[in-house]
């Protein structure tokens, strides 16, 4: 019971007035006792809502009735019915639309409507409630709803992989890509990766360069002479003539030893003298083979191979770095894709946020209008107004940064920039079971940067040996063995040599050794300690490795725990309004402290958002952390291994 002193008639009698012409003017619209208005006027009212009697405290219903977020409660307080509400310039203030019910939390079942767009005015929603939390396994290809399945292959060896058709859905200006399309476009188009494929092909044509060693070598000579001398006795010959042709084959063997054949033909005229063989030709034949081989030092395949195995080295080098470059555009377009998707819904919040204040200004007016409230809560509301515009307008311009790192992560044709991106696989996902020590396991298994540490320590154990080698003394094997002939016949002289007539041969050992030897042991002795230094360059490597995925893992369980909580928030700040704006129907509360609480709600909606795509970058991280990200997405790179033959005549086109 109220104390009869303290009962103001006067303002009970304009509160009744109040609550009886509020339900008409609301059912007429408030568009019949408006005028026009600057910035945001002349806009048609979406709708309007039963008001409802709701207890014995008097207390009325919210005027939208499309949700628990929209639209904030009936006029209450005092004001005078006389005074128009006019903004700063002095034209009469006519109220804006009610807003738009809101979509469902991003972490929830999938909204109907499309990311970007906000829902149809008066469509219903659930009510707000806390989710349960996420479930304990997800479904394969969580990062980018593919199945771990080699659907997008990426040949290494194609140079031109931008040229082709892109299959893409293109529908009244708007581009509708999933995340694997992006993933996929960028794989094929990308320009960072495309110029790594030149450096992967290079490296690879090292090999067969590398094996050129053992390329069976052809040598030839043709040659003439003639020579005249002073006649100083009548036995020797005053004049000479020669020929010669000559060929020869020469093949090196793995364990260095090099092997020669040289087939020379000679021929030979002298005049002059008393000779038998005076004005006659001589043919001189000769066939030769000739066997070197060390025995110490630079003996085996490790010191004569080792070319060969830096240029496979190499290879292998790049091939990782080619991989770890698909990862690297992988996550880019991923956290671009997501981004974008995060942008879009957060414009979706800000059009909510302004239509809340929207509809706040409206009621306002209309109390104002029925002489319930002051006019100065109108610029209170105007202000929230104009304050969030200013974040659709930062919101849209964050759509537009994000959507052009996509195209550029993509490489997209200039031509396709006129139309906007939709991105259509949902943020929404499932939560997978992680145990740390087989994530760490697994990463230290397939992590790229731990494969091209090994491949550091190889390439420096490869010259370790060679400068080991080279410790050893000088210790070479020669063998030669030749068969002549010599006849005015080149068919009698061919046959002496084929047959063997005249054969001949040398066997020979030489040594040598620097005796103190600074040069091959202070070489020795650098190689030693980069196979120590690159040892202990993996173990760093693999501690950050471990590091990573420590990190990454937490990030993973924290996402989850956010999700969960920025959905409770995004309910309660919900079920703050409600009471706000009941408070507010009752004159115990301003525009101000509903303001506040309306903007409190707007970064919960905000941290939902971001708290469900933080979810989806953070699955990416992981998956890159334990170097799984590739198979994952359902991506192979095809990149065969080189063919080592040493002894082959196969030329084949190299690139192909």
């Amino acid at each position: 019971m109220s104390d009869s002193g303290s009962f103001d008639s006067r303002r009970a009698c304009r509160q009744a007035v109040a609550w009886l012409l509020l339900p008409l003017l609301t059912a007429a619209g408030p568009a019949a006792a408006r005028t026009p208005q600057g910035g945001t006027s002349g806009q048609p009212t979406a709708g309007s809502g039963d008001t409802s009697q709701g207890g014995s405290s008097g207390q009325t219903g919210s005027a939208s009735g499309t949700g628990s977020a929209s639209g904030t409660g009936s006029a209450s307080g005092t004001g005078s019915g006389s005074d128009t509400p006019r903004d700063q310039a002095g034209a009469p203030v006519s109220p804006a639309p009610p807003p738009p019910p809101p979509p469902p939390p991003p972490g929830g079942p999938a909204a109907a409507t499309e990311p970007g767009t906000a829902p149809a005015p008066g469509a219903a929603t659930a009510p707000p409630s806390i989710p349960p939390p996420p479930a304990a396994a997800g479904p394969p290809g969580a990062v980018g709803g593919l199945a771990p399945s080699d659907r997008v292959s990426v040949d290494v060896m194609q140079m031109n992989p931008e040229v082709g058709e892109l299959h893409l859905d293109i529908a009244n200006n708007v581009l509708s890509l999933t995340l694997d399309q992006a993933v996929e476009i960028a794989l094929r188009r990308n320009l960072a990766l495309i110029l790594q494929r030149y450096i992967r092909n290079e490296a690879r044509l090292g090999v067969p360069q590398a094996l050129g060693i053992y390329d069976l070598n052809l040598t030839g000579l043709a040659g003439a002479s003639e020579s005249k001398s002073p006649a100083v006795s009548q036995t020797i010959s005053s004049k000479s003539s020669a020929q010669e042709a000559k060929a020869g084959l020469a093949q090196l063997f793995p364990t260095g030893g090099n092997l020669t054949f040289t087939w020379d033909n000679f021929r030979v005229k002298q005049s002059g003298g008393l000779s038998l063989f005076s004005n006659v030709a001589i043919y001189e034949p000769t066939w030769t083979f000739n066997f070197t081989q060390p025995l110490l030092k630079g003996f085996g395949s490790a010191v004569v191979d080792q070319g060969i195995l830096l240029a496979l080295n190499t290879s292998s080098g790049n091939r990782a770095q080619f991989e770890l470059q698909s990862i690297t555009i992988s996550v880019q377009v991923i956290n671009a894709y997501w981004n974008l998707v995060n942008a879009r819904e957060q414009l979706v919040v800000a059009q909510e946020s302004l239509q809340l204040a929207r509809d706040l200004n409206e009621r306002n007016i209309i109390q104002v209008q029925v002489g319930t409230l002051a006019p100065l809560e109108i610029v209170q509301s105007q202000a929230a107004i104009a304050t969030r515009e200013q974040g659709i307008i930062t919101a849209q311009e964050a759509i537009g940064d994000a959507a052009d790192a996509l195209r550029l992560a993509m490489n997209l044709p200039q031509d396709l920039y006129q139309y906007d991106i939709l991105p259509t696989t949902p943020p929404e996902s499932d939560t997978i079971q992680i145990n740390l020590d087989e994530s760490i396991k697994t990463a230290l298994d397939n992590r790229v940067e731990v494969k091209q540490e090994h491949l550091s320590i190889d390439r420096a154990k490869i010259t370790e040996a060679v400068t080991r080698n080279a410790l050893l003394p000088g210790l070479n094997f020669n063998a030669l063995y030749n068969s002549q002939g010599a006849s005015t016949s080149f068919g009698t002289a061919l046959n002496q040599v084929s047959a063997f007539d005249f054969p001949g041969w040398t066997l020979s050992l030489t040594f040598a050794f620097p005796i103190q030897n600074r040069a091959a042991r202070a070489a020795n002795a650098v190689a030693e300690l980069d196979v120590d230094r690159f040892n202990r360059e993996l173990e760093q490597e693999q501690k950050t490795v471990i590091n990573e995925v420590r990190k990454a893992v937490r990030g993973i369980e924290t996402a989850e725990k956010v999700i969960v909580a920025a959905h409770a928030s995004r309910g309660f700040q919900e079920k703050n309004l409600d009471a706000e704006r009941k408070r507010y129907e009752n004159g115990m509360s301003t525009s101000f402290q509903i303001t506040q609480i309306q903007d409190q709600l707007t970064l919960a909606k905000q941290s939902e958002v971001n708290a469900v795509v933080g979810y989806r970058t953070a699955l990416a991280e992981y998956y890159r952390s334990i170097g799984k990200l590739l198979p994952e997405l359902g991506v192979k790179i095809l990149d065969p291994k080189e063919a080592v033959n040493r002894f082959t005549f196969h030329r084949a086109d190299l690139l192909h």
